[in-house]
């Protein structure tokens, strides 16, 4: 299963303060974010189910799926056209 590290949007927030406020040592590089751990959706799940009090299961549907069910015609190309 994929593994993702999620990165909250106040330490995303930070970086940008940090790197507009003294931006010399960051020119052409590229930084890549990531949370504070590596985790499974299992385990982003899990965090979701304790901070809600309820629980909560992943799924995971295939993009094809996803779309057909979720995505009207016109959205559909928007978002493909988007991702493309």
């Amino acid at each position: 299963m994929t593994r993702a590290s999620p990165v909250t949007t106040d330490d995303v927030a930070r970086v940008v303060a940090t790197i507009l406020t003294g931006p010399e040592p960051y020119i052409g590089r590229v930084l890549g974010l990531t949370g504070p751990r590596s985790q499974d959706m299992n385990g982003v799940a899990e965090e979701y189910a304790r901070a809600l009090g309820r629980p909560v299961t992943y799924v995971d549907v295939p993009w094809e799926t996803w779309a057909e069910q979720v995505l009207s015609r016109r959205q559909r190309s928007k978002l493909l056209h988007l991702l493309g």
